[in-house]
């Protein structure tokens, strides 16, 4: 890590929950929906390299594998006890996924490996400091014409179920879902072609979907 002051936000926002995590993302966030969507949307070829950052469980990575056979696909995250949940799940897939320790914005990868970055309800963790490196760090991972996938909350008209908010709310304290200008803050880190495309409802509010790439 390059700053040890940055306050790690685990998933669900405790780290004694991580065994409980798939099935309130599943029971809550319309998963396999808004999931399937975010592969579609990044038009993933058979000879990729692909990166799942914040990879959680892997359930992501996991599916972005078996709808691209061919694709080189990686996963990386930051806590160790969801790494733990991760490694049983791939090594139960059969799949030939490398799943690596490390945080968003200090990425321990080389300039320019990846043809697409993917993240799922990730960047709500971070601040906007740290937000904004782990942005410079994709860039810096992706290669020319490479392309930033993201799905993550974004303002509601309704604000989601309030009960379901609430909860959110009490789960990650620490969260910024649904107040991140993404768009903006990928343009000002060098992102082509910033896009928004699309949402779905969930019961935590709208998860949006929003894209970029590399300038060649």
């Amino acid at each position: 890590m390059t700053d040890h002051d940055e306050k790690y936000i685990p998933a669900a926002g405790f780290f004694s929950l991580a065994a409980f995590y798939d099935p309130l993302v599943r029971l809550l966030g319309r998963e396999k929906q808004f999931k399937t969507q975010l592969i579609e949307l990044a038009e993933i070829q058979p000879d990729h390299h692909v990166l799942d950052l914040g990879c959680g469980t892997a359930t992501l990575t996991i599916m972005i594998q078996h709808s691209s056979p061919q694709a080189q696909v990686s996963g990386i995250d930051g806590d160790e006890a969801i790494l733990a949940v991760a490694r049983k799940k791939v090594t139960r897939s059969g799949l030939n996924i490398q799943l690596d320790e490390g945080m968003a914005y200090d990425l321990p990868y080389p300039d320019e490996q990846f043809d697409r970055v993917l993240t799922s309800l990730v960047l709500h963790h971070l601040s906007a400091a740290a937000r904004r490196r782990a942005l410079e760090e994709v860039m810096r991972t992706l290669k020319p014409d490479g392309s930033l996938h993201i799905a993550d909350f974004t303002a509601s008209d309704t604000g989601g179920s309030h009960l379901a908010a609430h909860l959110f709310s009490f789960l990650n304290p620490h969260s910024h879902a649904g107040s991140i200008p993404l768009l903006a803050e990928m343009t000002q880190c060098g992102f082509a072609d910033v896009q928004a495309e699309g949402h779905v409802a969930s019961l935590f509010g709208k998860i949006g979907f929003f894209s970029g790439s590399k300038p060649a």
